[in-house]
């Protein structure tokens, strides 16, 4: 009995330890996966609602290019547009030859939209995103823009600030374990 006590306790002892850090392993890897999983689906969420944004601002372009040249038309379509996508924080046409410039939320000056990477993308016929920014108050933004063709050139640039707040919100809620979150 003094033999065979301490090996089976021994042998109970090491069993419990296996199947404890088997299953230790096995649960760390079940969390990894869902972790991985949420991340990918996060990934997701921001790439469509990008994707989206940049699908609506080139119809834009295609249904300013239909209107005739004439701001006040130009004017509401952006206006129009505006109110039913509210992500945007502000629509600006930019004329590339003596046209004037039609913009509609917050309006940014035509020098400061000049500078921009995604208006000389744009007004070479492309359409462009730019980085990811963040306002004084932390909110992030990208800027959008398109070109709007007329007679195969480039006759204005849209450029648009689309506002990622809606989908940083959503991100914000996303917990990974108990300190960790998505950005």
């Amino acid at each position: 009995l003094l033999f065979i006590l301490p090996i089976v306790v021994l042998s109970l002892a090491i069993t419990g330890l296996f199947l404890t850090w088997s299953s230790y392993r096995s649960f760390r890897q079940t969390v990894r996966q869902d972790y991985t999983s949420i991340i990918k689906s996060s990934a997701g969420e921001i790439r469509a609602f990008v994707q989206s944004s940049r699908t609506g601002i080139e119809s834009l372009a295609w249904v300013v290019a239909a209107t005739r040249v004439d701001a006040w038309q130009q004017q509401m379509a952006l206006t129009a547009f505006h109110h039913i996508a509210d992500q945007f924080v502000s629509l600006t046409l930019l004329p590339q030859e003596g046209q004037e410039l039609v913009a509609v939320g917050q309006r940014l000056g035509a020098e400061a939209l000049d500078q921009l990477d995604v208006y000389r993308e744009a007004a070479a016929g492309r359409l462009a995103t730019s980085d990811v920014m963040v306002t004084r108050e932390s909110i992030p933004y990208i800027y959008l823009a398109a070109p709007v063709m007329r007679l195969g050139r480039v006759s204005q640039v849209l450029v648009a600030e689309l506002n990622l707040k809606a989908i940083w919100d959503v991100l914000e809620g996303i917990r990974i374990g108990e300190t960790g979150t998505v950005y």
